[in-house]
């Protein structure tokens, strides 16, 4: 479990880095809302970033990190289970085979402390995947539960949906 929550922390931390490389605001006539560099929500939880990049793991792509709004903090939406599930294709995820979780906290915050951070699972709904380079995908989320740390420990359920769409900047 120790393993698991530093490898998260890794995660997160190197999200923040990567996204240092570029930011950019939404082009007003994208369709799908997500701009040419970032991830949006909303539903039960609300979120709109300023940047986004594709996060990997062994040259797989586990999700995307960045900075949160006025890049006060950082975030990381991937799959729960980083040490194994991956986006590997184009096409739709079914989430209840590979949950997702997003986490995001202060720039100072240490997400291994409870309450430190704050976020979600979510173990229903779909990932469609789009393009690979750069990743760009739409989703639907349910069955969500509150996430406040690194760990794997569901908290409170959380009712309603989460709808979305990112769009990361290219793998350099």
């Amino acid at each position: 479990m120790a393993a698991l929550a530093a490898r998260m922390q890794t995660l997160l931390a190197m999200s923040l880095l990567l996204a240092a490389c570029g930011t950019s605001e939404p082009d007003a006539g994208d369709d799908d809302g997500c701009g040419t560099e970032q991830l949006s929500m909303s539903g039960a939880y609300d979120v709109s970033t300023p940047s986004a990049a594709t996060v990997t793991v062994s040259d797989r792509i586990i999700g995307v990190g960045g900075f949160t709004a006025n890049a006060s903090g950082s975030y990381l939406f991937s799959m729960q289970d980083t040490s194994s599930d991956d986006f590997a294709q184009v096409g739709t995820f079914d989430v209840a085979e590979r949950p997702m979780k997003y986490l995001e906290g202060p720039a100072d915050a240490n997400c291994d402390d409870p309450g430190q951070c704050r976020g979600f699972f979510a173990t229903a709904g779909t990932v469609d995947v789009l393009a690979l380079e750069p990743f760009q995908a739409t989703f639907s989320l349910s069955g969500l539960y509150e996430a406040n740390d690194l760990s794997d420990t569901h908290g409170a359920p959380i009712n309603g949906l989460v709808t979305g769409c990112v769009t990361s900047s290219a793998l350099q």
